[in-house]
């Protein structure tokens, strides 16, 4: 049990992403010129939405928020064969209504 755990906190800092944030990116793995949707979830406490932001170049971009589906969602669509990996972070409300702040990656492959 202890190997477990110290295996699953290697993984976390590893990818530098809170336990408390799922990516849900179907294997990571998508057909050039597909448009595809990579979904970002994190806790939502008292109804307070969590904010994901994306680091692009010098720019912060906000990803935009699906209600009904309760995560934020990163679309898009790439023509060349490679492997992408942007950061970003996450602001949300903890059960203790405290602001938390954590940082993730979105990885993902193309190819053709």
């Amino acid at each position: 049990m202890r190997a477990i755990t110290i295996l699953f906190s290697l993984a976390l800092i590893s990818c530098n992403q809170s336990s408390d944030i799922n990516i849900i990116n179907n294997n990571g793995t998508f057909s050039s010129g597909e448009t595809f949707i990579i979904e970002l979830y994190a806790p939502i406490y008292k109804e307070i939405m969590p904010s994901f932001y994306l680091f692009s170049d010098q720019d912060t971009l906000a990803l935009p928020f699906d209600f009904e589906k309760q995560c934020a969602v990163y679309k898009a669509t790439h023509n060349i064969e490679k492997k992408h990996c942007y950061k970003g972070y996450v602001v949300y409300a903890t059960a203790d209504n405290e602001k938390k702040k954590s940082n993730y990656e979105i990885r993902y492959k193309i190819r053709n």
